[in-house]
């Protein structure tokens, strides 16, 4: 069921617990001719975020409850390495946001 539109085209579905097929991410980026980004959310304590583009790249991750692993988290050190500059190494930033999160120390 479509939730949300916003600016830019985006839409925002809702499959609550399995109902209905969500399809591939990439073939719905292919269709689009637009990045499409899915978020699985599992018990309200973990998402699980794909994403790809029309044309190349993909990528996934899972995202969790940093309280629940113990660590305390800073919204402002997330969104620096979030608003960083693209041209840096995808490693380094994957890391830097792996050390904001506090699960792999710089």
């Amino acid at each position: 069921m479509l939730r949300a539109s916003a600016p830019g085209g985006w839409q925002l579905w809702e499959y609550p617990s399995s109902d209905g097929d969500v399809g591939s991410r990439h073939a719905r980026a292919r269709e689009t001719g637009a990045p499409a980004l899915f978020g699985y959310v599992m018990d309200s304590d973990c998402v699980v975020l794909e994403a790809a583009a029309p044309e190349n790249g993909a990528w996934t991750t899972c995202l969790a409850r940093a309280a629940m692993a113990g660590h305390t988290v800073n919204a402002g050190d997330l969104l620096d390495v979030l608003n960083a500059d693209p041209g840096q190494v995808a490693e380094n930033l994957f890391f830097r946001f792996l050390d904001r999160l506090g699960v792999v120390p710089l």
